[in-house]
Protein backbone atom coordinates (compact mmCIF):
# COMPACT_ATOMS: atom_id res chain seq x y z
CA UNK A 1 0.00 0.00 0.00
CA UNK A 2 2.88 2.36 0.79
CA UNK A 3 4.26 1.73 -2.61
CA UNK A 4 0.94 2.53 -4.31
CA UNK A 5 0.59 5.82 -2.42
CA UNK A 6 4.14 6.80 -3.28
CA UNK A 7 3.49 6.05 -6.91
CA UNK A 8 0.64 8.55 -6.78
CA UNK A 9 3.08 11.22 -5.55
CA UNK A 10 1.58 11.38 -2.08
CA UNK A 11 3.69 11.52 1.03
CA UNK A 12 2.78 8.99 3.70
CA UNK A 13 3.72 8.36 7.30
CA UNK A 14 4.28 4.85 8.51
CA UNK A 15 3.36 4.76 12.19
CA UNK A 16 5.70 1.81 12.76
CA UNK A 17 8.81 3.73 11.74
CA UNK A 18 8.00 7.26 12.95
CA UNK A 19 7.66 9.32 16.05
CA UNK A 20 4.05 10.02 15.20
CA UNK A 21 2.70 6.99 17.07
CA UNK A 22 0.84 9.38 19.37
CA UNK A 23 -1.73 9.71 16.59
CA UNK A 24 -2.90 6.17 17.25
CA UNK A 25 -3.75 7.18 20.82
CA UNK A 26 -6.37 9.56 19.47
CA UNK A 27 -7.78 7.20 16.85
CA UNK A 28 -8.04 3.57 17.97
CA UNK A 29 -8.65 2.45 14.38
CA UNK A 30 -5.04 3.36 13.65
CA UNK A 31 -2.72 0.66 14.83
CA UNK A 32 0.91 -0.13 14.31
CA UNK A 33 1.75 -0.53 10.67
CA UNK A 34 -0.97 1.86 9.46
CA UNK A 35 -0.05 4.52 6.99
CA UNK A 36 -1.42 8.04 6.74
CA UNK A 37 -1.24 10.55 3.97
CA UNK A 38 0.03 13.98 4.89
CA UNK A 39 -3.51 15.32 4.59
CA UNK A 40 -4.88 12.69 6.97
CA UNK A 41 -2.06 13.30 9.43
CA UNK A 42 -2.63 17.08 9.31
CA UNK A 43 -6.39 16.56 9.80
CA UNK A 44 -5.73 14.51 12.91
CA UNK A 45 -3.31 17.11 14.24
CA UNK A 46 -5.81 19.91 13.59
CA UNK A 47 -8.50 17.92 15.38
CA UNK A 48 -6.17 17.55 18.36
CA UNK A 49 -5.37 21.27 18.29
CA UNK A 50 -9.08 22.09 18.18
CA UNK A 51 -9.49 20.13 21.42
CA UNK A 52 -6.63 22.01 23.03
CA UNK A 53 -8.05 25.30 21.75
CA UNK A 54 -11.46 24.45 23.21
CA UNK A 55 -9.87 23.80 26.59
CA UNK A 56 -7.94 27.08 26.37
CA UNK A 57 -11.10 29.01 25.44
CA UNK A 58 -13.02 27.43 28.31
CA UNK A 59 -10.23 28.42 30.68
CA UNK A 60 -10.19 31.98 29.29
CA UNK A 61 -13.99 32.23 29.68
CA UNK A 62 -13.73 30.95 33.24
CA UNK A 63 -11.07 33.54 34.06
CA UNK A 64 -13.12 36.39 32.60
CA UNK A 65 -16.19 35.16 34.48
CA UNK A 66 -14.15 35.11 37.67
CA UNK A 67 -13.21 38.75 37.07
CA UNK A 68 -16.85 39.68 36.41
CA UNK A 69 -17.92 37.81 39.54
CA UNK A 70 -15.27 39.68 41.55
CA UNK A 71 -16.56 42.98 40.16
CA UNK A 72 -20.10 42.06 41.11
CA UNK A 73 -18.99 41.12 44.65
CA UNK A 74 -19.16 44.82 45.47
CA UNK A 75 -22.18 45.60 43.28
CA UNK A 76 -24.20 46.26 46.44
CA UNK A 77 -22.31 49.39 47.45
CA UNK A 78 -23.25 50.74 50.87
CA UNK A 79 -25.80 53.60 51.08
CA UNK A 80 -24.55 57.20 51.09
CA UNK A 81 -24.85 57.60 54.87
CA UNK A 82 -22.90 54.41 55.59
CA UNK A 83 -20.29 55.19 52.92
CA UNK A 84 -19.86 58.69 54.31
CA UNK A 85 -19.40 57.38 57.85
CA UNK A 86 -16.77 54.82 56.83
CA UNK A 87 -14.83 57.12 54.48
CA UNK A 88 -11.75 59.11 55.44
CA UNK A 89 -12.72 61.82 52.96
CA UNK A 90 -15.51 62.63 50.52
CA UNK A 91 -15.09 65.28 47.85
CA UNK A 92 -15.95 66.42 44.33
CA UNK A 93 -13.02 66.87 42.00
CA UNK A 94 -11.77 66.87 38.45
CA UNK A 95 -9.08 64.38 37.41
CA UNK A 96 -5.97 66.27 36.34
CA UNK A 97 -3.57 63.35 35.92
CA UNK A 98 -3.63 59.54 36.03
CA UNK A 99 -0.31 57.78 36.40
CA UNK A 100 -0.02 54.00 36.46
CA UNK A 101 2.70 52.78 38.79
CA UNK A 102 4.07 49.36 39.68
CA UNK A 103 1.47 48.44 42.29
CA UNK A 104 -1.27 51.06 41.90
CA UNK A 105 -2.54 54.08 40.02
CA UNK A 106 -1.89 57.62 41.30
CA UNK A 107 -4.73 60.03 40.47
CA UNK A 108 -4.39 63.81 40.95
CA UNK A 109 -7.59 65.81 41.50
CA UNK A 110 -8.46 69.49 41.43
CA UNK A 111 -10.85 69.60 44.38
CA UNK A 112 -14.06 71.65 44.06
CA UNK A 113 -16.09 70.68 47.13
CA UNK A 114 -15.20 68.78 50.31
CA UNK A 115 -17.91 66.98 52.25
CA UNK A 116 -15.62 65.19 54.70
CA UNK A 117 -11.96 65.35 55.63
CA UNK A 118 -9.28 68.01 55.29
CA UNK A 119 -8.16 68.10 51.68
CA UNK A 120 -5.98 70.54 49.76
CA UNK A 121 -7.17 72.20 46.55
CA UNK A 122 -5.15 69.59 44.66
CA UNK A 123 -5.02 66.11 46.15
CA UNK A 124 -3.78 62.65 45.23
CA UNK A 125 -5.79 59.46 45.60
CA UNK A 126 -4.50 55.95 44.92
CA UNK A 127 -6.45 53.09 43.41
CA UNK A 128 -5.55 49.55 42.38
CA UNK A 129 -4.55 48.79 38.83
CA UNK A 130 -7.72 48.45 36.68
CA UNK A 131 -7.02 44.81 35.87
CA UNK A 132 -6.10 43.99 39.45
CA UNK A 133 -8.38 41.93 41.69
CA UNK A 134 -8.38 44.94 44.02
CA UNK A 135 -11.11 46.61 41.94
CA UNK A 136 -9.21 49.67 40.79
CA UNK A 137 -11.41 52.57 39.71
CA UNK A 138 -10.95 53.50 36.00
CA UNK A 139 -10.55 57.28 36.33
CA UNK A 140 -10.41 59.37 33.14
CA UNK A 141 -8.49 62.65 32.82
CA UNK A 142 -10.71 65.78 32.66
CA UNK A 143 -13.74 63.93 34.08
CA UNK A 144 -15.34 65.07 37.34
CA UNK A 145 -16.09 62.61 40.14
CA UNK A 146 -17.67 62.32 43.54
CA UNK A 147 -14.90 60.49 45.42
CA UNK A 148 -15.14 58.45 48.62
CA UNK A 149 -11.73 57.47 50.04
CA UNK A 150 -10.48 55.21 52.81
CA UNK A 151 -7.14 55.33 54.59
CA UNK A 152 -4.60 52.60 53.96
CA UNK A 153 -1.00 52.94 55.14
CA UNK A 154 -1.62 56.65 55.76
CA UNK A 155 -2.74 57.32 52.15
CA UNK A 156 -6.16 57.95 50.61
CA UNK A 157 -7.40 55.09 48.41
CA UNK A 158 -10.59 54.42 46.50
CA UNK A 159 -11.92 51.56 44.36
CA UNK A 160 -15.02 50.25 42.62
CA UNK A 161 -16.48 49.04 45.91
CA UNK A 162 -16.79 52.58 47.28
CA UNK A 163 -19.51 55.04 46.21
CA UNK A 164 -17.00 56.86 43.97
CA UNK A 165 -18.70 57.72 40.70
CA UNK A 166 -18.85 60.18 37.85
CA UNK A 167 -20.28 63.50 38.99
CA UNK A 168 -22.89 63.28 36.22
CA UNK A 169 -24.25 60.12 37.92
CA UNK A 170 -24.13 61.47 41.49
CA UNK A 171 -27.08 63.90 41.75
CA UNK A 172 -28.95 61.99 44.47
CA UNK A 173 -25.75 61.34 46.45
CA UNK A 174 -24.86 65.05 46.30
CA UNK A 175 -28.28 66.04 47.68
CA UNK A 176 -27.91 63.66 50.63
CA UNK A 177 -24.33 64.74 51.27
CA UNK A 178 -25.34 68.41 51.23
CA UNK A 179 -27.96 67.70 53.92
CA UNK A 180 -25.54 65.58 55.94
CA UNK A 181 -22.81 68.23 55.60
CA UNK A 182 -24.82 70.63 57.76
CA UNK A 183 -24.17 68.31 60.71
CA UNK A 184 -20.66 67.11 59.87
CA UNK A 185 -18.22 68.60 62.41
CA UNK A 186 -15.15 67.44 60.44
CA UNK A 187 -16.15 68.75 57.00
CA UNK A 188 -13.25 70.29 55.08
CA UNK A 189 -12.61 73.99 54.66
CA UNK A 190 -12.43 73.98 50.88
CA UNK A 191 -15.15 76.37 49.70
CA UNK A 192 -14.52 76.16 45.98
CA UNK A 193 -17.76 76.10 43.96
CA UNK A 194 -19.19 72.76 42.91
CA UNK A 195 -19.11 72.57 39.10
CA UNK A 196 -22.31 71.93 37.23
CA UNK A 197 -22.92 68.47 35.73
Amino acid sequence: MTQILNNQNKNVFNLENSNFGIVSDFDPSLNSGSTLSVVEWVDIRISNLKGVLKIFLLFACWMSTTTVVRASECAAVAPVEESYASSSSVFVGKVMNVRERTRNVKVSFKVYKVFKGRIDDVTVVLTSLPNDMGQGYPFQVEEQYLVFTYLQDGRDYTNLCTRTKLLSEAASDLKLLARMGQFAPNAGTNNAPTPGP
